[in-house]
């Protein structure tokens, strides 16, 4: 609480009361250096407007760096292709004379030269994620920006993993999901586990393409009902492959006792009497799994299908099910 009244006095702010998330958003991403506002983070008028305005500004700005940054390159590696041969045939004669090989190709070869630029590209990229993702991550937060956070702060070894990975990530769509991903993590400190975050790192597009294809039809964040997922979209190869980077387990039951059941999704509630224990198929989210979960976007229609598949199949065992909205 005291680092985070802290970084908000930093900026001209006063927490009167317990922290939001929003609130606690900011001050990370200024304790990490990742705010890239200046003046319009100093007059705390950010709001989705806004951070959208930025994201644009941003992705102008860093196409005209790098574009500027390639032409100077590519003259100067012009200007000096001309020269390579005969570079390395006087690199050669240094050698002959006793030069080290490094200190002779140091000497002559624009080799050196470009990947020194090539660096310096990189750094650029890398940066460019890491502000991408942070603005990502406020416009996550603005969706609740009163939600109050959970207790404790992100560990420095969650914080540096997360920057370490985040900083390779290059599609515009990663860089929204790993900013959903750190809005999480600072609301619930703890939430989104490093072992997440390195299957996150290795995940391909195909294989979030065909997990985002299940999330409406997840019940209470956990499982998904229905021995036949294939009937989703995804077929028994795409399945095995997201079982196998640890995302779901396949052909996994669920016990239900004799009792009354409240179950779940984004936007509405299941209730339904079980009067006799019976086993249901599902498929099974892993931790990391739910905490990808966590940061999918789910809108009202597709929770709706998803809802109404569950109560289908309970339907089909003979038990009576309610499906209502969420107050």
């Amino acid at each position: 609480m005291n680092e985070l009244i802290e970084g908000a006095k930093a900026v001209g702010q006063i927490i009167e009361a317990s922290p939001c998330w929003f609130d606690r958003m900011c001050a990370s991403l200024d304790k990490w250096n990742f705010l890239p506002f200046g003046k319009l983070r100093q007059k705390n008028a950010l709001d989705k407007a806004a951070i959208q305005q930025q994201l644009e500004i941003q992705q102008q700005e860093h196409q005209a760096r790098l574009d500027l940054l390639n032409s100077s390159i590519k003259t100067t590696c012009k200007w000096r292709v001309g020269k390579t041969i005969l570079a390395l045939e006087a690199a050669k004669r240094d050698i002959e004379q006793g030069v080290s090989a490094s200190e002779a190709l140091k000497r002559h070869d624009p080799f050196i030269e470009r990947s020194t630029a090539q660096l310096l590209v990189d750094s650029i990229e890398n940066q460019y994620a890491r502000e991408r993702i942070s603005l990502y991550a406020l416009d996550a937060a603005l969706d609740s920006p009163a939600e109050l956070v959970g207790d404790g702060e992100t560990s420095a070894t969650w914080a540096s993993r997360f920057w370490d990975y985040a900083k390779g990530v290059r599609d515009e769509d990663a860089m929204r999901q790993w900013g959903r991903l750190l809005a999480e993590e600072i609301k619930k400190p703890g939430a989104i586990s490093l072992k997440t975050l390195d299957i996150l790192r290795t995940l391909d597009s195909s294989d979030a393409k065909n997990f985002f294809e299940l999330v409406p039809f997840v019940i209470d964040d956990l499982f998904i009902p229905g021995g036949n997922v294939q009937e989703l979209g995804v077929n028994s190869y795409e399945l095995l492959n997201l079982e196998s980077v640890g995302l779901i387990f396949i052909n996994k039951t669920l016990t239900l006792d004799m009792q009354v059941y409240e179950s779940s999704n984004s936007f509405f509630d299941i209730k339904y009497l079980i009067k006799n224990k019976i086993n249901i198929d599902i498929t099974a989210l892993t931790p990391a799994g739910s905490d990808l979960y966590k940061i999918c976007a789910k809108s009202k229609e597709d929770s709706l299908k998803g809802a109404s598949r569950f109560v289908e199949i309970l339907k089909n065992r003979g038990i009576e099910a309610n499906l209502s909205e969420k107050n």
